[in-house]
């Protein structure tokens, strides 16, 4: 077992009791062990039964049960594995009542360093393989007597010689599992020996009988020469006799042959032989003489001798049965001898007057004492002198009767050292003696010290990373704040072209950036253990799409199609992060369009399985790029690594990105792979678990008044119409699909003659042979399918493309990609305009900007009240100015304390309150609001801070705010956000009355988008 690796079963439903014993495995020295961890009753059971471990550890405290009841059942259904108990504390009747139900041994928990973890552990599976190896010498001894039997029952029948020989020869190379054996008779006069039976030999050999001298001519000639059995081990280097061509012809190398002996003499000679290299043993030859005693007996009484034959076979076969019985018994006062002295823990007998009457080897081990220096002598002598009164009022508590058994205590090795030992004792009153077994527990006592600083060591290290951290970003944050906040803003205003153009580029630079930082910190997180998932209500179609929202301008400018797709039958109502869930994919996707050049990307979601409380689903993110080689496929998932590493590289990034998502995508509960080939293309994809939410409420029906409406798609990308098609068609519409102009415009006349026109064409822009507004042109032109409503889906736009789709009587102008809902609502408009047979065109281009503007024109901010606490100056006026587009009034005020003052005078409705302010910072501000308020009104409180580690948004909220922003916060997260929590109407002078305080909300923007 030295070089083997041991295979340990765990049976424990506590983590860290796994994680603790697998790090004791790891410090021992001595040899391999491959942990594997069970984590419940049930489970450990069934675990063990397969018998794939070594050795097995249980917990005693087992949920419900308990660890010796799953040792007693697992004895019951004979799993044959060792098994140790595990317990908190020593407790003497516990371990009786383990060793009884089978367990090998015991450990206590608290006393168990990674040397006696590799003692105990190596000690049961020594005696394990004992216990075996002697199961299977009794197994093998009872079937050489089963053998022994039959052959005597075929001697009494009395038959043909020849018969019995043959059926002897044929039990004997069974029983001892040899592939030879064979009987020879000696013909005293002639000196020589016949084969009379064999098996395995050739049939020249049997038929006519091969002959050979008696003398040193072969194994069995020799053998009765030397008047007794002769056992070669390896016949190509005996020297002793010749070897004959049988032996040789048959590859023959080791055997064993002993003599068949009459009352009157040598009848001949029994042979088992094998064709590789073996050690005969002892039981080997007793089984043979056996057999050849029977035969003999056979032999006799066909040459007339008076013997009674069967009290011969009687009377070997008690002999037999008389050495098994004493084998046995031997066997088992050989191994209790063994396991005594081989024991690791002292085990010892003391007289009433404490002195050492008995004890093993093991003292040696421990205290450096042998037996003998220490019988007879008492044992205080060598118990520490500040625990002599504590050992002896024990001693004598145990002495009357005490449920006291363990305790703890110094004795001074011989060597002048120190051992600390835990003591496991009982008094009996028959022997009139104390039984104690100890364990050297000195190294636990050192490792637990050890272990004790360098959690300490371990806990610090942590709060300065997570400080560290927390104050990177911090730093980093607000700059990043105010560039991309001013750039948008400045992108509201009157640019010339090449001040928009150079603009654009900032804005850009200045995201890719953020995405860089928010890499490196990420990927910092996940190495100091700080990443934090949470668990919020989220719906699965707005996180996808809004991913694709803010990725579409990246695809539009490469002129890349970008279109995303949610399978019918997946669950959309789910609870989870679903900003985790966006960023893994906003990583795949991005690097999907980073290296795809011309084609399309395509994001899909399948499920893989469901049950009533979750569900696993498949995200796949297709392109048709330049596809990855096998060899820069094992790279992916290294940190600051990529496919092309070189200084030369055409894409640039950290390397990070998909590391981060592998960590993010197996904490909740997933696996990613990519599938591709060079040059065409490739596939991410990444498996993640959700919980369903158990109330989603009512689904929207969107069905309604597009049940039964006739639609004609029109793309020349396959995808792009499979994806429409699978939308349209669940809200009950007819869907039909034309590849091409020339092709719609067929379908479309052919639609009107058949009486069955179609009522909206959904058309792509860029079209070979004719585009979308060619077609629409040519449709508006001809009289019988004018009417048919158009709406236009360019994957990009251009300027001026509003203006000429209004002019060729276009009803709805969208750009890709689309969400599922806008898209729904679009068509439910431009259907609006339809009464009886006649179309009435909607007055104005159903664009994106108005669908959002239709969501929110009945709202009226101006009565909201705003205050910002922001001691930035950049980041106020980017505050104020995107709210002031947004349609919102706020002020602004400088830290904590000027925001109280301000709230003394003029209440608001909404704080934008940032968390690290000089005088008084926002949780602060935040706690003194909410003690003046008390319950009369609770002011809507929004984090909106550059502190962007997990746990800072449960921070936020917890300090009575709520909500969270992170920065740089983009113009349309702060619209969702206000929209979130802006009820129009309800709010005036400052107060929201007698509503209800707003509800805590823990999720991202993005959500509500």
């Amino acid at each position: 077992m030295q070089r083997e690796t041991i295979k340990v079963l765990l049976i424990d439903d506590d983590e860290d009791d796994y994680i603790l014993t697998r790090e004791l495995f790891s410090l021992v020295k001595a040899g391999q062990y491959e942990l594997d961890w069970a984590s419940s009753y049930e489970e450990g059971l069934e675990v063990a039964g397969r018998q794939k471990h070594h050795v097995c550890l249980v917990d005693y405290r087992l949920g419900k049960r308990n660890g010796v009841e799953l040792i007693r059942e697992a004895r019951a259904s004979r799993l044959t594995t060792p098994m140790i108990l595990l317990t908190g504390q020593g407790d003497h009747d516990l371990d009786v009542e383990a060793m009884e139900a089978g367990a090998t041994d015991y450990l206590v928990k608290a006393e168990t360093s990674p040397a006696r973890l590799e003692r105990t552990v190596r000690y049961a599976v020594q005696i394990n393989i004992e216990r075996s190896q002697s199961q299977l010498a009794l197994e093998a001894y009872a079937q050489m007597q089963v053998a022994i039997v039959e052959i005597g029952r075929l001697a009494l029948t009395g038959g043909e010689l020849s018969d019995l020989f043959g059926e002897a020869v044929s039990l004997v190379a069974r029983t001892l599992g040899v592939k030879f054996a064979k009987i020879l008779e000696l013909v005293p006069q002639d000196e020589v020996l016949i084969l009379r039976a064999g098996v395995g030999w050739r049939k020249e050999y049997l038929s006519p009988p091969a002959t050979f001298s008696a003398g040193k001519e072969s194994q069995a000639g020799f053998a009765l020469l030397s008047a007794g059995p002769v056992i070669v081990e390896d016949l190509r280097t005996e020297t002793r006799f010749s070897t004959p061509p049988l032996m040789r012809d048959h590859g023959i190398v080791s055997g064993v042959s002993v003599i068949i002996q009459g009352r009157k003499g040598h009848y001949g000679v029994l042979g088992a032989h094998t064709d590789v290299q073996r050690s005969f043993t002892a039981d080997d030859v007793s089984f043979l003489d056996a057999v050849a005693n029977v035969l003999a007996e056979a032999i006799s009484r066909k040459r007339a001798d008076e013997e009674d034959m069967a009290h011969v076979i009687s009377l070997n076969l008690e002999i037999a049965e008389r050495v098994r019985i004493e084998a046995e018994l031997a066997d088992s006062v050989r191994r209790e001898r063994l396991t005594i002295e081989n024991a690791l823990d002292v085990i010892c007998a003391v007289d009433i007057d404490g002195r050492f009457v008995s004890v093993n080897a093991a003292c040696f081990k421990v205290w450096g004492y042998r037996p003998e220096e220490l019988i007879g002598r008492r044992y205080i002598e060598i118990v520490a002198p500040e625990d002599v009164l504590r050992t002896n009022e024990v001693a004598a508590s145990i002495v009357s009767g005490s449920p006291v058994t363990s305790f703890e205590n110094r004795y001074r090795h011989k060597n002048g050292s120190w051992v600390d030992v835990m003591w496991t004792a009982y008094w009996s009153e028959k022997e009139h003696l104390m039984f104690a077994v100890a364990r050297d527990i000195t190294a636990r006592k050192r490792i637990e010290a050890e272990l004790e600083q360098a959690r300490d060591e371990a806990l610090e290290s942590v709060r300065l990373k997570s400080e560290f951290l927390a104050n990177m970003s911090h730093e980093i944050r607000t700059p990043m704040n105010g560039v991309i906040g001013m750039t948008g803003l400045l992108l509201d205003t009157d640019l010339s072209s090449t001040q928009r153009e150079f603009t654009d580029t900032i804005q850009t630079s200045a995201e890719e950036l953020l995405i860089i930082i928010n890499d490196i910190l990420d990927f910092s997180k996940i190495e100091a253990g700080l990443m934090r998932f949470e668990s919020i209500d989220f719906e699965l179609h707005g996180s996808v799409e809004a991913t694709l929202e803010l990725l579409a301008p990246r695809a539009q400018a490469k002129g890349l199609e970008l279109a995303s797709l949610v399978y019918r039958d997946v669950p959309t109502a789910l609870r989870g992060d679903p900003g985790r869930l966006r960023q893994v994919l906003t990583n795949l996707i991005g690097n999907a369009v980073k290296f795809t050049e011309q084609g399309e990307v395509v994001v899909s979601v399948t499920k893989v399985d469901e049950t009533e409380s979750n569900v696993m689903l498949r995200f796949e993110i297709q392109d048709t790029g330049i596809g990855i080689s096998a060899n820069s496929r094992r790279l992916l998932f290294r940190a600051f690594t990529q496919a092309d590493g070189s200084t030369t590289r055409k894409y640039g990034g950290t390397g990070l990105g998909l590391v981060i998502s592998e960590q993010l995508v197996e904490l909740m509960g997933g696996k990613i792979g990519i599938e591709s080939t060079p040059g065409a293309g490739s596939t991410f994809w990444f498996t993640a678990r959700f919980d369903m939410q158990p109330n989603p409420g009512l689904a929207v029906e969107h069905a309604g008044n597009l049940f039964g409406v006739r639609m004609l798609i029109v793309d020349d990308n396959a995808t792009n119409r499979r994806i429409l098609n699978h939308q349209t068609s669940s809200w009950g519409m007819i869907a039909t699909e034309a590849e091409s102009g020339e092709r719609a415009l067929e379908l479309l006349r052919t639609g009107v003659d058949r009486g069955e026109p179609y009522d909206i064409a959904i058309m792509d822009l860029m079209m070979p042979d004719m585009d979308g507004f060619q077609l629409a042109e040519i449709i508006k032109s001809e009289p019988t399918i004018a009417s048919v409503a158009l709406v236009l889906l360019p994957s990009f736009g251009r300027r001026g493309h509003g203006e000429r789709a209004r002019d060729l009587g276009i009803a709805a102008y969208l750009q890709k990609p689309v969400r599922q809902s806008h898209l729904h609502d679009c068509l439910a408009s431009v259907m609006s305009g339809s009464v009886g047979d006649q179309r009435i065109e909607p007055p104005r281009l159903v664009t994106k900007h108005s669908l959002r503007e239709s969501e929110t024109q009945n709202k009226n901010f101006s009565n909201i009240r705003i205050l910002i606490a922001e001691d930035n100056l950049v980041n106020q006026r980017v505050a104020l100015g995107q709210l002031s587009r947004l349609g919102y009034r706020a002020e602004a005020v400088a830290n904590g304390r000027e925001l109280l003052k301000a709230l003394e005078t003029d209440p608001v409705d909404i704080i934008l309150m940032d968390c690290q302010m000089p005088e008084m910072d926002g949780f602060a501000a935040t706690d003194e609001i909410r003690r003046r308020e008390g319950t009369s009104r609770h002011t809507i409180i929004v984090a909106m801070t550059a502190n962007a580690l997990d746990g800072d948004q449960e921070r936020c909220l917890a300090a009575g705010m709520d909500d969270y922003l992170s920065k740089p916060v983009k113009a349309d997260l702060l619209r969702s956000k206000m929209e979130l929590w802006t009820r129009p109407g309800q709010f005036g002078n400052g107060s929201n009355g007698d509503n209800e305080p707003a509800r805590q909300t823990t999720g991202s923007l993005a959500d509500h988008v």
